[in-house]
């Protein structure tokens, strides 16, 4: 007769291989996690909450905007407890920044150029501009136009936040 098995000595180890972006302009998030045991079942918990079974991959949805923390652990075949989770910690963001225009030229003007300065009401936005229903174009603070022609013109600029919120 013949008998063999594995020991599996000490803790599994979890890794988190995808998570939401930092920041994220998403109030759900999908989680892909691993352990280095073959065989294990998992547990997450949002914000230091209870312990629950999970699943790879691992959806959460209705979050709040602010900070989180999505943790998972891993439970060896043998029952053994991973006891240093996996953790993944990002920031939600889903308002829209504010876009103010600073400086324009008077109306009328009697220039065949604009100068426009701008703010967002998030540090760290990027901006684009249009002109006259044109297409978007990035530009930074302090857009000067030359070259115009008589008439109406139209200048409308948009704040974009680092999640991507416009």
């Amino acid at each position: 007769a013949t008998h063999s098995w594995t020991i599996l000595s000490g803790d599994p180890e979890t890794t988190i291989v995808l998570g939401p972006s930092d920041p994220s302009s998403s109030s759900g998030a999908t989680f892909v996690f691993t352990s280095s045991q073959a065989g294990s079942s998992f547990e997450s918990r949002m914000d230091g909450g209870t312990w629950q079974p999970a699943t790879s991959p691992d959806s959460v949805s209705g979050l709040s905007d602010g900070t989180h923390t999505y943790g998972v652990r891993a439970i060896g075949p043998t029952g053994n407890v991973d006891s240093t989770p996996a953790k993944h910690t990002w920031t939600i963001d889903t308002a829209s920044p504010n876009t103010m225009i600073i400086s324009a030229p008077p109306n009328p003007s009697g220039l065949s150029s604009a100068t426009f300065d701008f703010k967002s009401t998030e540090s760290g936005s990027t901006f684009e501009r249009r002109i006259d229903g044109s297409a978007w174009v990035q530009v930074s603070s302090l857009d000067i136009l030359a070259g115009l022609v008589d008439g109406i013109h139209t200048y409308e600029i948009r704040a974009i936040d680092s999640a991507g919120n416009v």
